[in-house]
């Protein structure tokens, strides 16, 4: 893995916490209220899907949809994954994502800029089932970390 991981400033720590609150109001304004501080995977795909495919779809609020639901989706990320917030940065810039498991898969997901591309696709529901992939990919490589016997480290 080419990026380099650091650890979240606390301002940056409550910048993500703003975004999800900001999601939360977000979905809340186009599906209705909702009981949790995270909205569900399946609530954020409609209400993106609904804002991003409206005929007033308004372009200027992209930047701000994309931020609050990929903060939310990314959460959802680490509240089932036990993957943590970091900036990373590489070649290419330096950007919030997702990232665990040093060694044993690296994995590193950018929230922010998945939605980006999909919105830039215009594709249709994403959030519920990438999440599903996601949370199985990464159980799968705790599990075979959990399955390696000490004296077989390949």
């Amino acid at each position: 893995m080419n990026a380099k991981i650091e650890q979240l400033t606390p301002a940056e720590q409550d910048w993500i916490q703003q975004q999800v609150a900001i999601a939360k109001d977000f979905v809340h304004q186009i599906v209705g209220p909702i009981a949790s501080d995270v909205p569900s995977p399946e609530d954020l795909d409609k209400a993106f899907y609904s804002w991003s495919h409206s005929v007033v779809h308004d372009t200027s609020q992209a930047n701000d949809i994309i931020n609050c639901t990929g903060a939310a989706f990314g959460q959802h990320i680490v509240n089932a994954t036990g993957l943590q917030w970091v900036i990373a940065v590489d070649e290419y810039g330096t950007e919030l994502a997702v990232y665990g498991l040093p060694g044993a898969g690296d994995v590193l997901i950018y929230p922010q800029n998945l939605v980006a591309k999909r919105y830039e696709a215009k594709s249709g529901l994403f959030i519920a089932e990438t999440l599903k992939k996601i949370i199985a990919d990464v159980s799968k490589i705790q599990n075979q970390q959990q399955n390696k016997k000490w004296w077989k480290p390949w």
